[in-house]
């Protein structure tokens, strides 16, 4: 039987961890959500850099500055990747990042990221765009966790979606991809759109 001060005890620790509260608040970079994650052909990807979802932590609601800085390597990994461009995907990892796709057996493929960036760079004539429909941000000190709800269109149709789960780390002044693991979703990439965007 808990007593009052027992009570107001656990209360206190709680509150120490950061479990009082947690906020979550709607981002949008763009005017209308519904642009966002309109799926179509390769007219409609002047929009494809936009990350839209909302911000989550334990304690403090993460400034709109630093949720910026937090996204700005993931959004320069997928522009990269829409633009070939080789250099500007691999400056958005740290040294020695990981990028790993997780099976639904649980069977990990590790990719090297240079090698990545070179298979991308290569494919000039396809059209490679990853769009964000909804993401959540926890960070602490200089780590953040980036858990993102993605599509993926190969020559402006829907190739596959599912979820990244993306370690973001502050070093030598900036935020970048410490590790990037992913898993595609074995569903209707439509109905997952529709269960995962922003409302």
């Amino acid at each position: 039987m808990m007593t009052k001060a027992t009570t107001t005890l656990t209360l206190i620790m709680l509150a120490a961890l950061g479990c009082s509260s947690v906020y979550a608040q709607p981002f949008n970079d763009d005017k209308s959500t519904k642009d966002n994650v309109v799926v179509s052909a390769g007219e409609k990807l002047s929009k494809a850099d936009t990350i839209v979802g909302y911000d989550q932590t334990r304690s403090t609601p993460t400034n709109e500055q630093l949720k910026a800085a937090i996204i700005r390597p993931i959004k320069q990994l997928f522009d990269g990747m829409r633009e070939h461009n080789k250099n500007k995907i691999v400056a958005s990892f740290a040294p020695d990042a990981s990028l790993i796709r997780a099976s639904h057996s649980g069977v990990l493929k590790y990719t090297d990221v240079n090698q990545f960036a070179e298979s991308i760079s290569k494919r000039k004539n396809d059209i490679m765009d990853e769009r964000i429909i909804r993401y959540h941000i926890q960070r602490f000190e200089n780590l953040a966790t980036v858990w993102t709800y993605f599509v993926f269109y190969y020559n402006g149709k829907i190739s596959h979606c599912g979820v990244n789960t993306i370690q973001v780390v502050h070093a030598d002044k900036q935020w970048r991809i410490g590790s990037l693991m992913d898993t595609a979703y074995q569903g209707s990439c439509e109905e997952f759109i529709l269960d995962f965007r922003i409302k």
